[in-house]
């Protein structure tokens, strides 16, 4: 196997959402239809699962890229992982992936250094952590001193690379237990005291039922992360994390104001792609940024 392709593996991205739904790199390959007079090449933009937020947003961004005359299909993924490596492979044109997954992925393997561009920022993300009240990690400080068990949506999860990145700035943050639970059964799971936090990474600008239902269950809560080390300490000569103060449940009576970390959702393209498309692209985003980060699936 590959060094690049190990390296891709270990690490993944752009939580893309709470739990995915996987698609094959075959079902991502471009496809060309022959009129009369020109071929029309359709490009491929990969995102998250369908039942995520990001799903949607890629709709939506290709639905304005249709009207610009630029044909896209939105492909569904399992997170930023996939997404990198479909985008290195040329199977996908454009992606989502986060900030910290990009800045890591680009470190570690040279191939995907070498084959991907930042098109656009999309927005913030935060890193949320979610404990039981009742539970043996309560506040940050337990969840650094203990070997917790955390609990994900699944291995390619935006979380997992960002507890990495966490770990590789500050290592109270590594050495952690990680099991893979759908959001359900890993909330049962937190609440059972089977594992001490779930972990994952959500849209600042976007709502989420999974967030309200977290914040009306009277034993969880979420708790703040506001070590310094994460925002201010250099990893491979660049900060990778924010301060953020995030409201996870915006206009809804019991929102909440959490204090953490935030890294980037990011819009990656293969280099191989024109400087007009991808500049399209990025002008689209910046157009309708509000809309985007606001979509629902068509």
């Amino acid at each position: 196997m590959k060094k690049s392709s190990i390296l891709l593996s270990m690490v993944v991205s752009l939580g893309l959402g709470l739990g995915f739904t996987g698609c094959s790199d075959d079902s991502s390959k471009k496809e060309t239809s022959q009129t009369s007079t020109k071929t029309v090449e359709y490009l491929n933009f990969t995102t998250g699962g369908v039942n995520g937020m990001y799903y949607p947003q890629g709709q939506i961004i290709a639905k304005n890229m249709a009207d610009n005359g630029y044909s896209m299909n939105v492909v569904s993924s399992e997170g930023g992982e996939q997404n990198g490596r479909r985008i290195v492979k040329g199977v996908s044109d454009f992606g989502f992936i986060q900030k910290d997954t990009h800045n890591l992925l680009s470190t570690l393997d040279n191939e995907y250094a070498n084959n991907v561009n930042v098109v656009s920022v999309l927005g913030k993300e935060a890193i949320l952590f979610v404990v039981n009240k009742n539970g043996a990690v309560k506040n940050e400080k337990d969840l650094k001193e203990v070997k917790a068990k955390i609990v994900m949506s699944s291995k390619s999860s935006g979380a997992v690379s960002s507890l990495n990145t966490m770990s590789k700035i500050n290592k109270d943050f590594a050495n952690k237990e990680i099991v893979f639970k759908e959001f359900n059964q890993a909330v049962k799971e937190l609440k059972m005291g089977t594992v001490d936090a779930l972990m994952f990474v959500q849209s600042v600008q976007s709502g989420n039922k999974n967030l309200e239902t977290i914040l009306q269950d009277k034993d969880l809560a979420f708790i703040d992360i506001e070590d310094k080390d994460l925002t201010n300490k250099k990893l491979n000569g660049k900060v990778i994390y924010d301060d953020c103060n995030v409201s996870v449940a915006e206009g809804l009576a019991f929102d909440k104001k959490v204090k953490t970390i935030c890294t980037e959702a990011l819009v990656i393209s293969n280099v191989n792609i024109k400087e007009e498309i991808t500049n399209k692209m990025s002008e689209i985003i910046e157009k309708n940024k509000i809309d985007i980060l606001k979509a629902k699936s068509l």
